[in-house]
């Protein structure tokens, strides 16, 4: 019989894929659009504390997909007026 250890090692070879700046774009964007499916409304604040990445990297995410009108972004109200 063959090595185990190796023939995983193999299969694992054979269907990982090398992410691309690209590719992680793209996953970072379904990530946001989930959360702010399953969220609505929410600030980009709270957008970058449920998906973990910073408040740039959020607001530079969100300011994409409305560019690309897959998001309609409204202004809320400030807290205690």
């Amino acid at each position: 019989m063959g090595n185990p250890k190796s023939a995983r090692s193999s299969e694992l070879a054979r269907i990982s894929h090398t992410a691309t700046p690209s590719s992680v774009r793209d996953a970072n964007r379904s990530i946001v659009l989930n959360v702010i499916r399953l969220h609505q409304p929410i600030s980009r604040a709270a957008l970058s504390e449920r998906t973990g990445s910073d408040r740039s990297k959020s607001s530079g995410i969100v300011e994409d997909l409305v560019s690309r009108d897959l998001i309609v972004e409204k202004r809320g109200k400030p807290e205690g007026h």
